[in-house]
């Protein structure tokens, strides 16, 4: 995929975090909603699938 500096941008703004957190959103359903409503989302691991779960060995590697 190919994405320009506008749409990255536009993708940040737009984006929830995949995580609660606590400062950031009101509470759990807050942040819930913000989930579902949002076209994008903001992950920190990306070894991990949008549910956070391991992608496994093999399927992602960390640049050396």
């Amino acid at each position: 995929m190919e994405i320009d500096r506008a749409g990255f941008e536009w993708a940040l703004r737009n984006s929830a975090l995949s995580h609660h957190e606590r400062g950031v959103h009101a509470d759990r359903e807050a942040w819930k909603r913000e989930l579902r409503e949002a076209p994008a989302r903001a992950q920190w691991h990306p070894e991990r699938d949008l549910r956070l779960k391991p992608l496994g060995r093999g399927r992602w590697r960390s640049p050396t």
